[in-house]
């Protein structure tokens, strides 16, 4: 899972995203400028798609959405710790099954 920070575009936000792969190439490839990027958290999860979509319902209800599926706009600090909520709930839910 990660989250990045995109400071030079129009509509400055954040992107939200996984891989089934234990690398960073999807991080990579989500990134065409790499100028103005902040990589703010990158975590390894069980199921990426599962917390992908948790996520992406959790931001939906704090934060603004925008037609990017997995792209937000909103106050930097409640989505760090949305994101952080979101991965560590999965972790502890992991825990106990």
């Amino acid at each position: 899972m990660y989250l990045i920070q995109h400071r030079d575009v129009i509509t400055p936000g954040f992107t939200v995203g996984c891989s089934s792969k234990n690398t960073l190439d999807a991080c990579a490839k989500c990134i065409v400028n790499k100028t103005g990027i902040v990589y703010l958290h990158i975590h390894e999860v069980t199921n990426p798609f599962d917390v992908k979509q948790k996520l992406i319902e959790k931001f939906n209800k704090r934060v603004a959405s925008t037609a990017v599926t997995d792209y937000f706009v909103g106050d930097t600090e409640t989505i760090k710790d949305v994101f952080i909520e979101t991965i560590q709930s999965e972790k502890n839910q992991r825990l106990f099954d």
